[in-house]
């Protein structure tokens, strides 16, 4: 299990990501592609910008992000999140079975693997081949001790495979449920996306960063 971030990690953190965000692609994809950092304290700082560019490389959708973004799904956790949406926005075929990877992926927790879930789900008809390996999914327990699967990423599953079958679907009404530690505040968002959205979002990462042990190294 990562060991607990102190408060001085948690600012150094926050300081890294008031810098820029590089601005071309081939700088994006350089800073995704940084090495991760021997020492643990700075590793917390560079995982947040190297999930950082994956975002941004997201929001820029251009396909030749496609290698760098799936080469960064082996991440264990938060990294892994961020490409993960990424790559859904994209929609490009190369990445389908490396998010199917991670989805079916026992050793990582369930914040990569639900964010993996929506993104096939973003895919729509483009991805039926994925859906036996979707509803394998919903048979997995949410028992399981280490956090490796729980309701969020079976809900993702389950708006996923609906997304799939019937892309014009409108996003299911959300349940009222115990309080989500790590974001709260979006319990109550339509669907499965603005969690996993959430869980991207850096500030909200550096926040949690001492509590929740899947954003850790």
């Amino acid at each position: 299990m990562p060991k607990s971030h102190t408060r001085e990690d948690r600012l150094n953190a926050r300081e890294a990501l008031e810098s820029p965000v590089p601005d071309s692609l081939k700088a994006l994809i350089e800073q995704l592609r940084t090495p991760a950092a021997t020492d643990p304290e700075e590793e917390i700082t560079a995982s947040c910008l190297r999930g950082q560019a994956a975002s941004a490389l997201g929001e820029r959708r251009d396909p030749l992000a496609v290698p760098a973004l799936i080469e960064a799904l082996a991440d264990p956790n938060y990294v892994c999140t961020c490409a993960a949406l990424a790559l859904g926005k994209i929609k490009h075929p190369d990445a389908v079975d490396a998010l199917v990877a991670v989805l079916s992926d026992g050793n990582k927790f369930w914040g990569p693997r639900g964010a993996a879930a929506v993104a096939l789900g973003e895919f729509g008809a483009a991805a039926h081949s994925t859906l036996p390996a979707l509803k394998k999914a919903l048979r997995y327990s949410c028992s399981v001790l280490g956090e490796t699967w729980d309701r969020r990423a079976r809900d993702a599953v389950k708006d996923a495979i609906r997304h799939i079958m019937d892309p014009a679907a409108a996003p299911r009404p959300s349940r009222k449920g115990p309080p989500i530690r790590d974001v709260g505040h979006v319990r109550e968002a339509r669907g499965s996306l603005p969690l996993f959205r959430e869980l991207c979002n850096p500030r909200s990462t550096v926040r949690i960063f001492a509590n929740d042990p899947w954003l850790g190294a």
